[in-house]
């Protein structure tokens, strides 16, 4: 969806990445110089998909997943994703929508515009790795939006001689953690669910 603040930064984007072999989709329109909507066609011609969970009957056609927005062949052929969260200007707000969920799920590394300290968070709420050992991630500590859009696009002028070769032991390490971590949370939710249902039983009096 179209916001002020996603405005700017993609403007910002368009005006100051210093290289070519991007892409970026933005309102239904390619603003890269790379074809995504080739490659999401042709993505979708293969059976590879990172979630396995169906529609419930009777809302198929309510149905979209993951794997259907940003096709794995489609992610596979990044070096990382750039992602613009929800939520951006929100002081003391921690906010994870599909967007980074999506990166987690897979292993791909990740820059994140969003909420100050939301890779903070990451790391010391959910347990998750982010990339302050291969990249510097400082720009997450900064508040105003427009000061983060702009370290964040210093950062990735500086990634395009970035050596990935060398960094793939690391960058492995961290998609190995966080694709191990995020599939624990199902186990984490039952916990949780059950914890809440002894204390709402305890409060009402039942055993």
């Amino acid at each position: 969806m179209r916001r002020p603040e996603r405005n700017i930064f993609v403007q910002h984007l368009i005006d100051n990445i210093n290289f070519d072999d991007f892409i970026l989709s933005y309102q239904g329109k390619n603003l890269g110089k790379t074809d995504y909507y080739r490659l999401a066609i042709e993505s979708q011609k293969t059976e590879m998909r990172f979630d396995r969970i169906g529609p419930v009957a009777g809302y198929e056609k309510y149905y979209v997943s993951l794997s259907d927005l940003v096709p794995l062949r489609t992610m596979s052929q990044a070096h990382l994703t750039l992602i613009a969260e929800t939520q951006i200007t929100y002081l003391d707000s921690f906010f994870i929508t599909e967007k980074t969920n999506k990166c987690l799920i897979t292993g791909t590394p990740f820059v994140c515009y969003a909420n100050q300290y939301h890779l903070k968070n990451l790391r010391e709420k959910l347990g998750f790795k982010t990339y302050s050992t291969l990249w510097d991630e400082s720009y997450d500590d900064i508040q105003d939006h427009h000061e983060r859009a702009t370290a964040i696009v210093k950062l990735l002028n500086q990634l395009q001689n970035f050596d990935w070769e060398s960094a793939r032991p690391e960058l492995l390490h961290i998609a190995q953690h966080n694709m191990y971590n995020i599939f624990q949370f199902r186990n984490k939710e039952r916990l949780i669910f059950i914890e809440n249902s002894n204390r709402l039983k305890k409060f009402l009096g039942r055993e």
